[in-house]
């Protein structure tokens, strides 16, 4: 069986892709190289025995390229952070997401599955429960609230402290782009899927950490920095 992974040669990515030769699957990776995430260019980490295709999910060529002949796609290529590059966010992850679906329709291919990475991001700041008016979905704080040094997530109606709860999957409310990009991204790929009777997954991922993570990344380069200070001596002290 044959498995295209997009951002293959990213932290998630390549982790999913030596799984995969691991099980015996033929693996192509498609990836961007984003000089951001990867200023040195293609990873050394990357096997050896995936076939590497340089190329963008919203090019259409490439996507048509890197389809071709696959069983089941990993999309995992995004693009993520809190800068305010809005269209950027659209364009990488949902855009990319409705061309995969149509190029797929368009060359009748035969992808049996497939599999996106989502956000935890979709969830905003969480979900919480008011004494006085049950399931609260909260949205930003305030700044003048923040202003004053009161973290708290406050209930919009009462103003009254909130308990934390544990998330229901069904209940969303990203409050930043990049969190409303990827609930679209959901979107877009759970109803085009069901129209071309494609099996759809997408997995919300929470502050995933490990090996191969980008230095570069300011969306998750905390944790990676805080072991690099520790690790080489200098302690966590002024982080």
């Amino acid at each position: 069986m044959k498995v295209l992974v997009t951002g293959g040669a990213g932290f998630i990515g390549s982790h999913i892709a030596d799984a995969l030769l691991e099980r015996g699957y033929k693996v192509r990776l498609l990836a961007n190289l984003e000089p951001r995430i990867h200023p040195r260019g293609c990873p050394t980490y990357l096997n050896d025995s995936a076939h590497l295709l340089k190329g963008d999910t919203r090019d259409r060529a490439a996507v048509e390229s890197a389809l071709d002949g696959a069983d089941v796609v990993f999309h995992m290529a995004d693009y993520r952070g809190y800068w305010p590059d809005y269209a950027k966010f659209f364009h990488s992850n949902v855009v990319s997401t409705a061309l995969l679906f149509e190029v797929i329709r368009e060359k009748r291919l035969p992808v049996h599955k497939v599999v996106i990475a989502s956000s935890q991001a979709v969830y905003g700041e969480g979900q919480y429960y008011c004494a006085l008016h049950g399931l609260v979905l909260p949205g930003p704080r305030a700044s003048k609230q923040l202003d004053r040094g009161d973290w708290e997530i406050r209930c919009a109606e009462c103003h009254g402290s909130l308990v934390p709860v544990l998330l229901r999957e069904g209940r969303a409310n990203p409050g930043s782009p990049y969190g409303i990009s990827k609930l679209a991204q959901e979107q877009a790929a759970f109803r085009l899927g069901k129209l071309l009777e494609i099996p759809v997954v997408a997995l919300r991922y929470s502050n995933v950490q490990g090996p191969r993570q980008s230095f570069c990344d300011g969306f998750f380069r905390d944790l990676p920095n805080l072991y690099a200070r520790v690790a080489s001596g200098r302690g966590a002290h002024n982080f």
